[in-house]
């Protein structure tokens, strides 16, 4: 599915995201990554074809969508994982991808917010924010990570860079056509559990962001979380707990949805979670 997965190939994947990343020399561990990833798709849903047609748990998980909602090409993303991540290792994890169906979708995101950001935007890819407080939730834990003060407000410019420290998964790989295309509650169930906990094993995160309410159900169903600061303790805006993953100890930061209106509320607390005990931080070798 992905023979591409070699240095040279993803050169040429991050250089539809900014021209200047493909030039760098590419991190070992990113392309490594990149590898892991696409070895576990490829191992676990039949190329030739839709996710609605090939994955194992396809029949359930469509069952009740109407074949008008079926979108023609459905494959399963390569996650983002920009070239900072292995300093970083802060993962994203949003609900699902409102996208073209194209396993290079993630990658192609990340060029146009990049650019958006760049230029000041807060509003990237249509009216909604998403784009924008997401990289600066992602933004915080980088400063957390450094022992920087952390900013309540920051603007675009000044977080559009933290993209190039974190990678990009999403909870459910499928969605439906039409409305907000979200995902049906047997995608939610069945989806994390088959393809994210794997990815999440690949990545080896220390900080997972998870990006509302789907996205933290997702993360709950693919590793057992502890949860050390619950959504009732932070006014229903930000949980906080520990999981195990590829055999070490991630921090889990739960938020409201990033187009939400409760968002501003989720990021005060995440400030406030991060002033009071820092993100963990790769070990200087």
């Amino acid at each position: 599915m992905h023979p591409d997965c070699d240095t040279q190939g993803v050169g040429s994947w991050l250089n539809r995201v900014d021209d200047g990343l493909a030039q760098r020399e590419l991190e070992p561990e990113q392309v490594r990554g990149l590898q892991r990833c696409a070895r576990t798709i490829d191992e676990s849903v039949d190329a030739d074809g839709p996710l609605w047609k090939t994955c194992r748990n396809c029949d359930e998980c469509w069952r009740r969508v109407g074949r008008d909602r079926f979108p023609e090409r459905m494959q399963p993303r390569l996650p983002w994982i920009g070239p900072r991540y292995p300093q970083r290792r802060i993962l994203l994890v949003g609900i699902n991808s409102r996208d073209d169906g194209d396993s290079l979708a993630e990658v192609d995101a990340i060029g146009w917010i990049l650019d958006g950001l760049r230029a000041g935007r807060r509003q990237v890819g249509g009216r909604s924010s998403f784009h924008f407080r997401a990289a600066a939730a992602a933004d915080a834990v980088a400063r957390s990570q450094d022992g920087r003060p952390l900013d309540v407000a920051p603007e675009p410019r000044q977080v559009a860079d933290a993209l190039l420290g974190i990678a990009r998964v999403q909870a459910v790989q499928c969605a439906p056509l039409g409305g907000r295309r979200g995902p049906t509650p047997e995608m939610v169930a069945k989806c994390p559990p088959f393809l994210l906990g794997a990815q999440l094993e690949n990545l080896a995160p220390l900080v997972v962001i998870a990006l509302g309410h789907y996205a933290h159900v997702g993360v709950q169903r693919a590793v057992p979380v502890r949860w050390s600061s619950l959504w009732r303790e932070n006014d229903g805006h930000f949980a906080r707990g520990v999981a195990t993953i590829a055999q070490r100890e991630a921090a889990i930061l739960a938020l409201h949805h990033p187009a939400a209106s409760s968002w501003a509320g989720s990021f005060r607390s995440l400030i406030g979670s991060l002033e009071s005990a820092l993100a963990p931080a790769v070990e200087p070798s």
